[in-house]
């Protein structure tokens, strides 16, 4: 699908993401799974209290990665805990791949992990 006169531009574009140590794929179109993700990070991109302090908690839980669901559980007050995942993950202080449905078993990192 990619025109002959943009083949020099996609191997620019691989080259310097390969030199930063990143991950490159060109897409023809996303996966449905991944709007309903991105919608739902979207619905959150404002939330800018957090008055029970739960943004740093989950940061800190993220660790080495963890289950979405099991994560914002692991606050004790899990449906404000997914606001505040969402709007993390949306401000890309957290990453998961969209490459599935957003859901409880998604795998969620810190950002510093997520583009490897």
């Amino acid at each position: 699908m990619i025109k002959e006169s943009d083949r020099e531009s996609f191997a620019a574009a691989a080259e310097v993401t390969v030199a930063c140590g990143w991950r490159y794929a060109v897409a023809a179109r996303w996966r449905e799974q991944a709007f309903a993700g991105l919608d739902a990070m979207a619905s959150r991109r404002r939330l800018r209290s957090d008055p029970l302090e739960l943004r740093p908690v989950l940061l800190a839980e993220a660790g080495g990665g963890r289950r979405f669901g099991e994560l914002a559980a692991a606050t004790g007050c899990k449906p404000v805990a997914l606001a505040q995942l969402l709007h993390l993950l949306w401000s890309r202080q957290l990453g998961v791949d969209l490459d599935g449905p957003l859901q409880d078993g998604s795998l969620v990192v810190p950002a510093r992990e997520a583009g490897r």
